[in-house]
């Protein structure tokens, strides 16, 4: 009987392994480092080979650059706002987090952190409420990220397809400011919403670096890794 059960619990093992196998599937191993050390001078010998790169400007060393406007919503808020001189800056502070390509999905992964980097920016705002007109007025904001991680998906890995590439940030800790301009001082509706707006800050930034990373991630490729057209 005692050998019935030791045989019927080995059974009952192997059928679970069986069974979880089939449900996950197999691990994915086809990606892989071409660079193990993820060094910069690796990683742009890697794209510079595949990639139509045009020369790097050395003499430009600039750490910072201003993005085009940029149309916000906040229906929470009844506010819409074009956000201006977006001077994005402190671009030095960066580490390589991976590299990776995968020969069976034709797909390169390039991971950046970003350190302490920091935005300025001009909105025009657009206060709405019912059965009143729009009440419009300016600020000035002033962003730090102290770690922010975009990645970088690209297909193509021996011809990247870096005009279809698709950015997905992460960010966690923000420091924040936002004054309006030429408003009067004693309208506190207007100190209410700005209020609300630096209490869910975090959301609304988020939902804003869908149209910012893109541009950041291009600037740091174009500058250290392949100056693609």
């Amino acid at each position: 009987m005692k050998g019935f059960l030791v045989l019927f619990s080995i059974l009952a093992l192997s059928s679970g392994i069986r069974g979880e196998e089939e449900v996950c599937g197999p691990t994915d191993q086809a990606a892989y480092r071409p660079c193990p050390t993820l060094s910069l001078p690796c990683v742009r010998n890697y794209l510079q080979l595949r990639s139509d790169c045009k020369p790097f400007n050395f003499n430009d060393d600039r750490d910072s650059f201003v993005s085009e406007p940029i149309e916000l919503d906040a229906p929470a808020f009844n506010l819409s706002a074009i956000q201006t001189n977006v001077i994005t800056k402190n671009l030095r502070q960066v580490n390589i987090l991976e590299f990776t390509i995968n020969p069976e999905k034709d797909l390169l992964v390039f991971a950046v952190e970003y350190l302490n980097l920091t935005l300025e920016n001009h909105y025009h705002y657009s206060y709405y409420q019912p059965g009143e007109e729009p009440k419009h007025f300016k600020g000035v904001g002033h962003e730090t990220y102290r770690d922010l991680n975009i990645t970088t998906y690209v297909h193509g890995i021996n011809n990247p397809a870096w005009e279809d590439a698709i950015h997905i940030h992460s960010l966690s800790e923000i420091d924040y400011t936002i004054e309006r301009e030429c408003l009067d001082n004693a309208d506190g509706e207007l100190d209410q919403v700005l209020a609300e707006i630096k209490t869910g800050i975090l959301t609304v930034i988020q939902e804003v670096f869908l149209s910012r990373s893109g541009p950041i991630q291009e600037y740091i490729i174009k500058r250290n890794l392949c100056n693609y057209h």
